[in-house]
Order: structure tokens, then sequence, then C-alpha cells
């Protein structure tokens, strides 16, 4: 069933993992990879899948990410959730890399990043938990999302031949893509690098690329 701390398929860290050739279909969140009180998850592989939920009221996932991890990779897996393709809660690590994939958005967003200063395993404050990470995407097309379509705030993004399609009129707020470091990572420093990738402003008039808080490089 649906539950927004569950999914059909949990991974929890530490240690190396892996998902080939599998179709994971779900009310619910579809994936999620757990990294628990203390612990980095990752090394971690997906090859030839498909994560999908059958959301329609915009509250669950294909691929929620919990924690700390390192060193994943994503290739050939097609996504398809309600609030989110990707929906990243507290997370933070590096080297994040999704290729070669198409993406179908089921409602609002195809990267969803909630950040904030408290644990999400035992709800109390840890000031270094956690600051984004690094996030390469190359070859993701997605389209007709009905919020803001990459919502990577907290995160460093290199986007590579991607595709982003906003044609739907008269929905969705702000931008097609949000980045930048909000309340409490101000101080930081991000960056963005597109490289055969535009973010348009779309047939509804929202702008197409938005950077809040530091500038970026």
């Amino acid at each position: 069933g649906a539950n927004a701390k569950k999914a059909a398929v949990m991974v929890a860290g530490a240690g190396r993992g892996a998902i080939e050739n599998v179709y994971i279909y779900s009310p619910g969140h579809a994936v999620m990879l757990f990294a628990g009180v203390g612990t980095q998850g990752g090394p971690f592989d997906v090859k030839d899948s498909s994560f999908q939920s059958s959301d329609v009221t915009n509250t669950y996932a294909a691929l929620k990410i919990v924690g700390i991890w390192y060193n994943m990779n994503f290739e050939r897996v097609h996504m398809r959730g309600g609030l989110a393709n990707v929906l990243t809660t507290n997370s933070s690590g590096g080297l994040w890399k999704f290729s070669d994939a198409r993406w179908d958005i089921g409602g609002k967003h195809a990267w969803k990043a909630v950040m904030g200063w408290m644990d999400p395993d035992d709800g109390q404050p840890n000031s270094f938990f956690p600051v984004g990470g690094q996030v390469f995407l190359k070859n993701i097309q997605t389209a007709l999302g009905t919020d803001i379509m990459w919502d990577m705030v907290g995160f460093d993004a290199t986007f590579e031949d991607c595709s982003v399609a906003d044609a739907t009129p008269g929905v969705g707020p702000d931008s097609t893509a949000k980045f930048g470091y909000d309340a409490p990572y101000t101080s930081n420093v991000g960056s963005l690098i597109l490289r055969d990738t535009a973010f348009l402003a779309s047939s509804n008039q929202r702008v197409g690329t938005n950077w809040v808080g530091a500038a970026a490089n």
C-alpha cells in the first residue's frame, strides 16, 4: 500500500547494492534508498529498469533517496512518479549519475529536493546533515511537469544533452528549473553546468531557470 515512509522496494545503506532488469510498480513510492543514522550508503548501481508509481495525488515518488549516499549510477532507468520522479529528503552525497533515459512526469516534478537540518531517522538536529551533493544528468528527456520540473536547490548539478519540454499552458509556478542554496545554506556557493541543454521559458510564461541564495559558479 501507499505509505510516505515506505516503498515497494526499500534498500538500506551501507554497503554495495545493485538493481538490474526489473520493473517496479507501486501505489506509493516505488523505490526508496535509505541510509540510517550514522551510516553512508553506496556504491549503488541501477541498470535497465523501470520505477513507477501509480500515484495521482502528487504524494509519492518513483525514487526516494534519504540520507547520505555516495557513487550512485543509474543507466537506462525509466521513472514516473506523482510528486516527483526523484525525491531527495534530507539527502546528500556525491557523484550521483543518471543517464540515457526518458522520464515521464505523472504529476509535479522530475526532481524535488527537500533540505533541512533534521536527521530524517530520529528527528534530531544535526548541523552536518546534509549539504547537497553532486548530480550529473546526461541524455535525460523529461516533459510536462505541472510544477518546477527540476527543483534542485542545495545540489551542484551538471546537465548534458538533456531535453526539457514544458508545453502545458497555464500550469506551474515559479520556473521550469530552480537551483542554488536556500536557508539555512545561504552561505554556500553551488554550481550549475549546462551542456547542450536549455531550460526554456514556457508557454505558461514562467521563467526558464531561477537561481536562489548565493551566486552560482
